[in-house]
């Protein structure tokens, strides 16, 4: 009598599989995003933090333009 039809017992497993197929592809598509969106983040960064540091105290007024070039130089060696 099952010739054609599936019994009750294959659809629930059929969608248990489904459900945790969609479910994988979703935390690996997760996980992708995550992963690059923080190298994006990483390769944004300034990695340069004495500059950064230095243009700080200039921008706050700190020190004049002088003082920042002859700093800037000196960490430029």
């Amino acid at each position: 009598m099952m010739g054609g039809m599936m019994s009750y017992s294959s659809m629930m497993w059929m969608c248990v599989m489904m459900i945790f197929a969609a479910l994988a592809f979703v935390v690996v598509l997760g996980i992708t995003v995550y992963l690059v969106i923080r190298l994006l983040m990483r390769n944004s960064r300034v990695t340069d933090r004495p500059l950064m540091i230095l243009k700080e105290r200039y921008a706050r007024g700190e020190i004049n333009v002088d003082e920042y070039k002859e700093m800037r130089m000196a960490l430029n060696d």
